[in-house]
């Protein structure tokens, strides 16, 4: 018997983990790719999540912790295959940026969106897509004429049809080019880095913010950040969480390992201190602390200015931090922390904002992060 080769593309898929609504995988990853490289080992690999039905599904979504579980399980299993990840339309609304940072963060890898029939979708939700991800990385299989006339029609203009507040969350997502990355990378997971967020799963590196800054009321840094503890480890009161350091420039150069200034930390149990930190014994010790009530997302959002003769802090705790509305920012609060800085720690100097996790207990994701800089004339 001749069997003739196969001369045309071949996708293999398998939904290979559990999403939202759905049941456990009916499908062995290990016999799947132990199949998959006997058989067909230069085929396009497909994976998926199950996923089930709901009255509504406008507030659901793939979450941080889903997709996270895919990449390490293509890491584990050292696929090195093309890869096409496969996501229901009508749980895309709330999940653009954690499929773009899966994408991102897979070599050779693309998305695949497809329709449910049945599901009610939102003209926007294609165009976010389309918008954020290039023509190359994202197939789309809806089975409707609607969406083939909105492809013709908007494919190349789809920021004009997306979701306002898609627009609004360009104005703060955390931009990559805008910060120095530092530190020593034990691991290719250390920082796991996306058009639209940032992971940093080690206390080893860290971030430089690219601009300069001077003491001023009207210039700051002010982000939302996700806290995660996917080793179930036990947390470390002012240990466990994010520091963000006001660096001072004239204590020397290298800040990547040893950030000299000012530490403003957020811990994962909603713990918020501002202290000087590394500064020479001249300057009396300083700072202050207080605590925020965490929610079960741990996420929160926060602002930092330094006026030179105090540091302002302002921290909340959010509910939301996955949906795409939650973007919108609560009204400006009183400071939680306003901290009197010693008067030789400041003049006019110079200062930069380092970002960098204080222990190895948790992980944190940047989804948001801008430095607000005066403009000068």
């Amino acid at each position: 018997m001749v069997f003739n080769p196969i001369n045309f593309p071949v996708w293999i898929h398998a939904d290979v983990l559990q999403g939202p609504f759905g049941e456990k995988p009916s499908v062995d990853m290990r016999d799947f790719i132990s199949a998959q490289k006997k058989f067909f080992p230069r085929c396009t690999l497909s994976f998926g999540w199950t996923t089930g039905s709901h009255s509504d599904l406008s507030q659901s979504a793939y979450s941080w912790d889903t997709v996270w579980d895919m990449l390490d399980l293509v890491n584990c299993k050292n696929v090195q295959n093309e890869i096409v990840f496969q996501a229901r339309l009508s749980l895309v609304h709330n999940s653009v940026p954690q499929l773009k940072w899966l994408v991102d963060n897979v070599k050779s890898s693309s998305l695949m969106v497809w329709h449910e029939e049945g599901d009610s979708v939102v003209n926007e939700d294609v165009m976010y897509i389309s918008y954020k991800f290039p023509p190359n990385t994202v197939y789309f299989n809806l089975n409707h004429d609607r969406f083939q006339l909105l492809f013709n029609n908007y494919r190349h203009f789809s920021k004009d049809k997306v979701d306002p507040h898609v627009l609004i969350k360009d104005q703060r997502v955390f931009k990559l080019e805008d910060w120095w990355k530092m530190g020593f990378y034990l691991q290719n997971t250390s920082v796991l880095p996306s058009t639209e967020s940032i992971i940093i799963t080690s206390p080893n590196v860290s971030l430089m913010s690219e601009s300069t800054l001077w003491p001023s009321s009207n210039e700051s840094i002010q982000g939302r950040i996700i806290f995660f503890n996917r080793n179930n480890c036990e947390s470390v009161s002012l240990v466990t969480g994010l520091n963000i350091y006001v660096s001072l420039l004239q204590y020397g150069d290298d800040r990547s390992t040893n950030s000299v200034g000012i530490r403003c930390f957020i811990g994962i149990g909603g713990e918020i201190e501002v202290a000087g930190v590394n500064l020479p014994d001249s300057i009396d010790n300083f700072g202050q602390a207080a605590r925020v009530t965490p929610t079960p997302t741990n996420c929160y959002r926060f602002k930092i200015v330094n006026e030179g003769a105090q540091i302002l802090f302002w921290v909340t705790s959010l509910h939301d931090c996955t949906t795409l509305e939650s973007v919108s920012e609560p009204e400006p609060l009183t400071p939680l922390l306003t901290v009197p800085i010693p008067a030789d720690v400041f003049s006019r100097e110079p200062y930069l904002f380092t970002i960098k996790m204080e222990d190895v207990r948790c992980q944190v994701l940047i989804d948001e992060l801008r430095v607000n800089k005066e403009l000068k004339f």
